[in-house]
């Protein structure tokens, strides 16, 4: 029984998986995301789950909310953040 419950609780697929991290590396992303100014210091911010959160968060909805991904984005990094710390991530400051 415990067998199964590990089964549906994982949902992605490790050959997926791998094929978009050797595309995007972590490493890739960090460095990334120090040159284009996401992040000036790691902390509570990780670029990497920022990354896929933005990426992946959007599913089949067309539209979602910053808080939405606000909460999707805490979930998958286990942490509180304040909405200010995450928001200011989407400022006009911030350049691609």
């Amino acid at each position: 029984m415990a067998k199964k419950k590990q089964k549906e609780k994982s949902t992605s697929n490790p050959c997926i998986e791998a094929e978009l991290n050797k595309l995007f590396s972590p490493e890739w992303l960090r460095k990334t995301a120090k040159e284009t100014g996401l992040i000036k210091r790691e902390r509570k911010i990780d670029p990497v789950i920022m990354f896929w959160v933005l990426v992946l968060g959007f599913g089949v909805q067309l539209q979602r909310t910053l808080a939405s991904l606000h909460r999707e984005y805490e979930a998958k990094r286990s942490i509180h953040l304040s909405r200010d710390s995450f928001y200011e991530r989407f400022s006009p400051a911030l350049h691609f």
